[in-house]
């Protein structure tokens, strides 16, 4: 399952945001008449004056906030006026050669005040008093791999904390090395300390550090390709006292020194043991596996995915939210392997998931996949996600594929001046919101392989209103010329020319044409907003003028009572064989009243 930010990773991520706080000034921690002070508590001869230390809040909400300050001569420092909420969490951290150091506090309720300690120790390369425990390797069945889960347990038994710097690498000592399978792929850091404590390299796996005092569980994970039988070998060039190896339910292993030691349960699900004895320095963990056949079972389905899209020039922003339904009334679990894998796109960036999503038993697979581990509960489920694509210099095409059936996709563009299109899939009327217009597609029965291409693509530059009114005059001077030159065409259904339909009545339905033609021509991005609105304006003038001009010229004489001729729109007479209300411009049917 996914795992959340420990205390160490959280203070990585506030030495980085340290780093940075010069380039972007971040939002501050929630203010209050609260003050947490606290104190730089120095060991082995490490320097606690004029620290920089960072204060990192966490709302309820998710909000996070900062807030740094520097510590005087005797490593003292204060953060006053902030929020004493005793719902909020703070992290109080600092970095003292380049390891970072912090503790977790929180206000009691009431509190106005509240007191931490943060050691801090100078960091060393000697290793002599490391000790290198147990390993373990743990198989779980993926998406296309076998997903390889290593943890391994290391003492520093020392009062420092064990430390090689980036700039020492290149000839320094790891803590702790270990050599990963040929085709070994989709390398993952679990727990490590800061982002580039782990480096995998040259096929080998390297552990940097920091490593502070006591015993700590370094974890990685990696892929193996999928197939009946695998050979695994990895090494361990510091040797290792025992590696214990737990295989998903119904899988084997044999190998030299390997012994079956019965089943075990874990969160993840049943799995079967086998441990070695000790592997000498140079030695290593070999194995045949034997991962049995793919059990079958039921398995949740995608009702539907609504998608939103928002392109910049720099990135493509992609929120998803997929329903699963699982049918019947339990809950669906792994049974060693993923319920369901939802591929996601090449290059897809900053990965984020909605609260309820995480509860999943999420993990990706090794081929970048998302693997849905379960509990998976009866019903419909909502699965939210986020993630960011580099975006292309004019336009980009999004592709995607989910892995499985999707009988409705509904995508939604921001208009941010874009040309949405799909060959798969068919435009609906734009969506707008308080601040948003949205470009709307929808495609219906995606099949489990088959990929969606949009393509987004920036409209040219919009016309000036000036030009546009220009446009505007230019056709109604059309429609008029139209008029003159096709009415005589026009005939009656006698064959005769109309006596009653003149060219003015002609150019008025021009105009009526030329007006839905332009809604047509908003709605499929073909004409800006300010340009529809002004050409429309333009056009609906001079159909009122017509309408004016039509009922000036009409006889005081009312129609013979005998024909019943009124329009049903406004209710104003009319002549014999009228097509359209002279008072309102409705459209006439044959006995001239208004047609529906």
């Amino acid at each position: 399952m996914i795992r959340t930010l420990g205390l160490a990773a959280a203070l990585a991520m506030l030495a980085l945001a340290a780093a940075h706080a010069q380039e972007k000034e971040p939002p501050d921690v929630p203010p209050g008449d609260a003050t947490l002070r606290g104190k730089l508590v120095a060991q082995g001869g490490a320097s606690v004056a004029d620290a920089l230390v960072i204060l990192y809040s966490l709302k309820p909400d998710g909000d996070p906030g900062l807030r740094s300050t520097r510590s005087d001569a005797q490593g003292a420092f204060a953060f006053e006026n902030i929020s004493g909420d005793p719902a909020i969490v703070y992290l109080v951290g600092t970095r003292v050669g380049g390891v970072p150091y912090g503790v977790r506090a929180t206000f009691a309720p009431g509190a106005k005040e509240k007191t931490v300690e943060v050691s801090v120790a100078a960091p060393t390369e000697n290793l002599a008093r490391l000790t290198h425990g147990t390993a373990r390797v743990r198989l779980e069945r993926g998406c296309t791999h076998l997903r390889v889960l290593q943890s391994h347990s290391l003492v520093n038994a020392s009062d420092q904390v064990l430390y090689v710097a980036p700039e020492r690498r290149a000839d320094a000592k790891p803590l702790l090395t270990v050599e990963l399978p040929p085709g070994a792929a989709g390398f993952e850091p679990i727990t490590t300390v800061t982002p580039d404590a782990l480096e995998l390299r040259d096929g080998a796996v390297r552990f940097w550090g920091p490593l502070h005092p006591g015993s700590h569980e370094i974890e990685w994970a990696f892929g193996l390709p999928l197939a009946a039988a695998q050979t695994l070998r990895i090494g361990y060039p510091e040797g290792a006292p025992r590696v214990d190896v737990l295989l998903p339910a119904g899988a084997s292993a044999q190998g030299p020194g390997l012994t079956a030691q019965g089943a075990r349960s874990l969160p993840s699900g049943e799995f079967a043991l086998h441990q070695t004895g000790r592997i000498a320095p140079g030695g290593a963990l070999e194995a045949k596996l034997e991962l049995g056949a793919v059990a079958e079972g039921p398995r949740p389905r995608i009702e539907e995915v609504q998608m939103s899209l928002e392109l910049d020039d720099v990135a493509l922003d992609v929120s998803e939210r997929m329903t699963l339904r699982v049918e019947g009334d339990q809950a669906l679990e792994s049974d060693g392997q993923p319920l369901l894998c939802v591929p996601l796109p090449e290059g897809a960036q900053d990965l984020r998931f909605g609260g309820d999503t995480l509860g999943l038993g999420l993990t990706r697979d090794p081929s970048g996949a998302l693997a849905l581990h379960g509990p998976i509960p009866a019903g419909e489920t909502p699965l939210a996600l986020r993630y960011r694509l580099p975006a292309k210099p004019g336009g980009t095409t999004f592709v995607r594929r989910f892995g499985s059936e999707v009988p409705l996709l509904e995508v939604f563009v921001a208009d941010t001046g874009l040309r949405a299109q799909s060959p798969r899939m068919h435009r609906k009327r734009p969506v707008v919101t308080e601040d948003r217009v949205y470009l709307q597609l929808e495609a219906f029965a995606l099949g489990g392989d088959e990929e969606i291409a949009i393509s987004l693509e920036p409209l040219p530059a919009r016309s000036a209103p000036a030009r546009a009114l220009a446009l505007g005059v230019v056709a109604i001077g059309a429609i008029v010329a139209g008029a003159f030159l096709l009415a005589p065409l026009r005939k009656d259904e006698d064959g005769a020319a109309s006596a009653t339909e003149g060219p003015d009545v002609f150019e008025r339905e021009s105009l009526y044409r030329a007006i839905d033609a332009l809604d047509d021509d908003l709605e499929t991005e073909k004409l800006s907003p300010e340009d529809h609105a002004l050409m429309r304006a333009a056009l609906r003038a001079r159909a009122v003028e017509l309408i004016a001009s039509e009922r000036g010229a009409q006889p005081e004489t009312p129609a013979p009572p005998s024909q019943g001729a009124f329009c049903t729109s406004c209710g104003a007479s009319q002549r014999a064989g009228d097509r359209f209300c002279p008072q309102c411009g409705a459209r006439q049917d044959a006995k001239g009243s208004a047609a529906s």
